[in-house]
């Protein structure tokens, strides 16, 4: 489209933003028309008048908004092609993108205006418009072709009846008539020669007089539309009158579609038949795209869920497309329920809705949109969409109804999903951080006065998850879900707002009675296991009590007060979980379980006879005993394999001084022993793992659970080798004294007299307290 031809509208409350768009399209459009209006209303009028080939749509603006502007757009017949775009500020947000196309916009621009952006959507807005109008333009030209075609046949016919009746009271003028009718005339005597025709016949098939004279009627038709073309002229001589469509072989091979149409004729005492065949080929060319349009349509509706309907006003009676019976469920063999009927298709404030828009609409002619609740065959409920439009006769009187109905319950289902995941936690369903600042706000007022405030918190959660995996870490989270939900009431506000972290709002509760709910939630929270572990919480409570106060003052004291107890309760919280995981370590295997007890005596003897005292002699008996607690993340069948481990499980296996360092490491009583376990499979000259440190880098507490551990792994009898003797074990000590081993420690255990003895001493893991 030439520059100078352009018209461009733009729309915006802001004058600023006018004035920058119109520079902006004058820059690459600068014999454009840029018209320009402040207002909603003006921009209606000014496109009305002006038939702009693009409409720029600012979204917020005083009195009629964006959508609304767009919407009354493209509901008008003569602007409905006007392509628009939006331009907004809100670059990201998908809720106005989503809104802005289904007012039927074209292309959503951001703010600032990209002027390459905005080339592109001025060129591609003013294709579309060329495409509509061409559309348009098309489909009101197939259909004047249709209707000049119907009524020339039409016509034709009429006129070929009329001269085939003038043929029986007037020969002399069948030369006349035979050369004045649109088509080519025939007559055939009873054996199907051709005896008379007219020029035309000639011209459509393109033999001369000499060649027809010689034409019999089967060589014009093939065997399948011979078949048809003789049981037409049967009925001709049967009936008296005869008609058949079929495809016409002409001089040049290719075939016409035709139209034949016959009666007999006696002439001279002889029997023929006489008619006129059309050349019906682009008429059924024509007819074909319809129908092929039609079952597009219908197809097209099937795949959309979009479902039409007529009701006749006078006399209530509604038609429905197949695509509507379907989307009620409903046997299409069957008319459509009677309106009043119909109430039972739908949800009743739904049916509220549509009664009086159905009545608006009767009564005005404005046409509605509705979004309403349906109920299909079986009780189940869905969603439709609903447009109505008034149908008016010529004299603008309304006469009945026309509509289109879409199925949108997927639709509904997602943005209901969407809705209820952007409120609720995924985990425990309850509410999530955002909805619970949200309706705090809506809670915090004088009438919820005492308003109160219970935060919660599970101890320990990290290092649940650590050593039994999230799967455990989120039963615990459930549960303590599932026991704030039965203790609190209907009222109440319920919100999970961290990992680890609940929250509960309580209107019109004393901190009395929030404190004796408290303790409910306490005492049914200490009856509860989950895998073995004892579901322990920690509580802060707050309460408002005057309006003065700040409701995000009394949630941080009640957050304070939950951290002060957290702290007192820590400690012994992951003792017991440490207790409970090597427990769950030793009924894994009770192979584990001996050698952890024979690691921690040898480990108690070995820092003895190094003169270490006695906190550090204890410390490296505890340090023995819990020296492969990483193994808890060790499968099960690995650790009772029974046979050589493959590459794959050793690699696994070798994981364990790291895991059982995540889980120490997180107890501040354990964290000098994590170093411990992290080391315990270090190397005196660096070949070990996990790091790879070399002598004294290793601490010295590694390097000796480092050679007990390896002394009870050699003398130990395990499914796939015998264990060494004592004595083999201890040459092996000193073959690897220095390489593997602190030479020292070697060299104190080998001299120890607990090498003598067999008498390990079975440790309950319970001391760790």
């Amino acid at each position: 489209m030439e520059n100078n031809k352009i018209r461009i509208l733009a729309i915006d409350d802001n004058r600023d933003n006018l004035v920058s768009l119109k520079a902006l399209i004058q820059d690459e459009y600068a014999e454009a028309v840029i018209l320009t209006s402040q207002s909603g209303r003006q921009g209606l009028e000014i496109a009305a008048t002006e038939d702009p080939d693009v409409i720029f749509l600012d979204i917020l603006m005083p009195g009629m908004d964006g959508y609304e502007v767009c919407t009354k757009l493209k509901a008008d017949a003569r602007l409905c092609d006007t392509p628009v775009v939006f331009i907004t500020a809100i670059k990201g947000d998908k809720e106005h993108r989503i809104k802005a196309l289904e007012s039927g916009a074209e292309a959503f621009l951001a703010k600032p205006i990209d002027e390459i952006e905005l080339t592109a959507q001025i060129r591609a807005m003013l294709k579309i418009r060329a495409a509509n109008i061409r559309k348009r333009d098309e489909k009101e030209f197939l259909s004047a072709l249709v209707e000049e075609k119907t009524k020339a046949l039409s016509e034709s016919n009429k006129k070929t009846l009329q001269l085939l009746d003038a043929v029986k009271r007037e020969k002399a003028l069948i030369e006349a008539i035979f050369d004045s009718i649109p088509g080519y005339l025939y007559v055939y005597d009873e054996n199907g020669t051709l005896i008379r025709w007219n020029k035309q016949h000639e011209t459509m098939t393109g033999y001369s007089a000499e060649e027809l004279s010689h034409m019999t009627l089967e060589k014009w038709f093939d065997q399948e539309d011979g078949q048809r073309v003789n049981s037409a002229v049967h009925d001709v001589f049967a009936k008296g009158y005869g008609e058949v469509e079929a495809h016409l072989i002409l001089k040049s091979g290719e075939k016409m579609f035709i139209r034949s149409s016959g009666v007999p004729l006696v002439w001279d005492g002889k029997k023929y038949f006489t008619g006129i065949g059309l050349d019906i080929t682009e008429h059924k060319r024509v007819e074909m795209q319809l129908r092929q349009n039609m079952d597009d349509l219908l197809e097209s509706q099937r795949i959309a869920h979009l479902g039409t309907w007529r009701m006749d006003i006078e006399t209530n009676q509604v038609i429905w497309s197949d695509e509507l019976y379907r989307i009620y469920g409903l046997d299409p063999t069957l008319p459509p329920p009677p309106f009043p009927e119909q109430k039972k298709l739908f949800a009743a404030e739904s049916w509220e809705a549509l009664s009086k828009a159905l009545k608006h609409t009767r009564e005005s002619g404005v046409p509605y949109e509705l979004e309403l609740e349906t109920v299909v065959v079986g009780g189940k409920h869905g969603w439709i969409w609903l447009r109505c439009e008034a149908v008016k006769d010529s004299s603008g009187k309304i006469t009945g109804l026309w509509g289109a109905a879409l199925d949108i319950t997927e639709r509904k289902k997602t943005e209901q999903d969407l809705l209820y995941l952007s409120n609720h936690d995924h985990l425990t369903a309850l509410y999530n951080r955002r909805f619970f600042e949200e309706q705090l706000k809506r809670l915090d007022t004088k009438k919820n006065l005492p308003l109160s405030v219970i935060m919660c918190d599970v101890n320990g959660l990290k290092l649940v998850n650590d050593s039994f995996g999230h799967d455990v870490g989120d039963a615990l989270l459930k549960e303590t879900a599932k026991i704030i939900k039965r203790v609190s009431r209907e009222h109440d506000l319920i919100a999970r707002i961290g990992g680890d972290e609940f929250v509960v709002a309580l209107p019109k509760t004393t901190a009395e009675e929030t404190e004796l709910i408290t303790n409910v939630i306490k005492e049914l929270a200490s009856k509860e296991k989950v895998s073995n572990l004892e579901l322990s919480i920690s509580f802060g409570i707050d309460t408002k009590t005057n309006d003065r106060q700040s409701i995000i003052e009394i949630v941080a004291n009640a957050e304070n007060h939950m951290y002060r107890q957290k702290l007192y309760e820590r400690s012994s919280i992951r003792s017991k979980t440490i207790d409970l995981i090597m427990n769950t370590l030793f009924e894994k295997s009770n192979q584990e379980a001996l050698h952890s007890n024979r690691v921690s005596t040898l480990c108690q003897s070995i820092a003895s006879k190094m003169n270490f005292n006695e906190d550090a002699i204890k410390q490296m008996r505890i340090a023995g005993l819990i020296h492969d607690i990483g193994k808890i993340g060790v499968d099960e069948k690995i650790l009772n394999k029974q046979g050589r481990l493959t590459l794959e499980e050793r690699r696994d296996i070798e994981r364990h001084p790291e895991i059982g360092w995540k889980i120490l490491s997180s107890t501040a009583e354990f964290s000098e022993l994590a170093r411990f376990v992290l080391s315990h499979h270090e190397n005196w000259n660096g070949s070990g793992y996990p790091k790879g440190l070399k002598g004294e880098a290793i601490p010295l507490e590694a390097r000796i659970i480092r050679v007990a551990d390896s002394y009870d792994a050699m003398t130990s009898e395990r499914s796939y080798k015998k264990g060494m003797s004592k004595e083999a074990a201890i040459e092996e000590l000193k073959r690897c004294s220095g390489t593997q081993f602190d030479p020292v420690v070697v060299e104190v255990f080998v001299h120890m007299e607990l090498v003598e003895s067999s008498d390990y001493r079975q440790i309950d893991s319970h001391f760790l307290h």
